[in-house]
């Protein structure tokens, strides 16, 4: 009996052992699971967090805009109209003193409304015309909520979403003005004008035509509708005065680009 009883005790023994040893290799299996899995956890939040900072970056800098001083533009100006090639035609060059200081307020202006934020974009915008209760300024106020009125309530007939322009001091200060004036077709807008003008303010017509600013507005054609608004040559180099008579003429033709060569080019009508 007692030779049985100590292999029973014996056995007894072993099975509590190998028991009691799984559940502690089970117990650190579990802990090395959770362990896992708190790090599977950590990594998802940290690349969730790098996405959405990633996201947040890209978001802060389509919402904002580089600020320039007028004195670069005025620079660039007197760099452009002393080019020698074939583009220095291109350019508007003029000894009428008139016309002169009129590109250079308009270079002023164009200073004035680069840097602006994308968010608020138009209170803001619209908050600076109004300050400005010049001849100018309101011609420019006028402008500014009849382009205003016509982007909210017509919608192009199509989209191509074409997007070529390029980014230069000029572009990026009108680049929020486009988009505010266009705001269902924004990218279309800006390859035209951009393959218009460059977004130069004191731009002439390639072909030689009255062709003037970011817009490319032609003196002939689009004369009834100048005299309606009082603008004049002069008024054309107005940045906004410009770009906001191009949504008038462009919702004139049923929200179309066809009054603009570069359209046909780009297959945008």
């Amino acid at each position: 009996m007692e030779s049985s009883t100590k292999i029973l005790v014996f056995v007894a023994i072993f099975f509590v052992g190998i028991f009691a040893y799984s559940q502690t290799s089970i117990g650190e299996k579990l802990t090395q699971l959770k362990e896992v899995k708190e790090k599977i956890t950590e990594l998802a939040d940290t690349k969730t967090q790098n996405s959405s900072a990633k996201t947040n970056d890209i978001y802060a800098y389509k919402a904002t805009s580089k600020k320039y001083a007028a004195s670069l533009y005025l620079h660039r100006y007197e760099e452009h109209i002393k080019l020698k090639s074939c583009y220095k035609s291109h350019l508007r060059q003029t000894n009428n003193k008139v016309e002169k200081m009129a590109i250079i307020d308009g270079l002023v202006m164009l200073s004035q409304i680069s840097g602006m934020p994308y968010a608020g974009y138009e209170s803001n915008l619209t908050a600076l015309l109004i300050r400005d209760q010049s001849p100018l300024g309101k011609k420019r106020l006028r402008l500014h909520f009849v382009a205003l009125g016509l982007a909210k309530k017509q919608y192009p007939k199509q989209q191509k979403k074409v997007s070529i322009a390029g980014s230069t001091p000029e572009m990026d200060a009108i680049d929020p003005l486009v988009r505010l004036y266009w705001p269902h077709n924004p990218n279309d807008a800006l390859s035209v004008y951009w393959r218009e003008s460059s977004g130069l303010p004191y731009e002439l017509n390639h072909g030689g035509c009255q062709d003037f600013g970011i817009t490319q507005i032609n003196l002939k054609w689009q004369k009834h509708y100048m005299q309606k608004y009082g603008l004049t040559l002069t008024d054309l180099y107005d940045p906004v005065i410009n770009v906001a008579f191009g949504r008038i003429v462009y919702s004139n033709w049923k929200c179309s680009f066809k009054p603009w060569v570069a359209s046909r080019k780009l297959g945008i009508h």
